[in-house]
């Protein structure tokens, strides 16, 4: 199961598996996975995009906002520092142009 987030507190289940690409693109990859300090976020955008980029725990509840804003056509890379971030599993949320994209993420100490 895939958790997508429908506001920035409630959870729901869906059927699409998150290593599927949204319609205007796609998370080449999260690294290191698990990560202690610091991971990296490659992803790709097919058109010029509205992009959000959060981390959510298991419960649903924001723990960073990692990126909001508009980016150009092409690769893009995101560092996000997780000192800080108790240890536990976690969920990114990639939203291009409302339609989003999640991949759990673990976070060791």
């Amino acid at each position: 199961d895939t958790i997508l987030v429908y506001d920035d507190s409630a959870l729901a289940y869906s059927s699409v598996p998150p290593q599927q690409g949204g319609e205007k693109g796609s998370i080449s990859a999260i690294y290191p996975n698990p990560t202690e300090k610091n991971m990296k976020i490659d992803y790709s955008l097919e058109s010029p995009s509205a992009v959000e980029v959060e981390l959510y725990d298991n419960k649903g509840v924001k723990v960073k906002s990692i990126f909001h804003g508009r980016q150009e056509p092409g690769s893009q890379k995101l560092n996000c520092n997780t000192v800080g971030i108790p240890a536990g599993s976690y969920y990114l949320v990639l939203t291009i142009n409302g339609h989003q994209t999640v991949r759990k993420v673990v976070k060791v100490n």
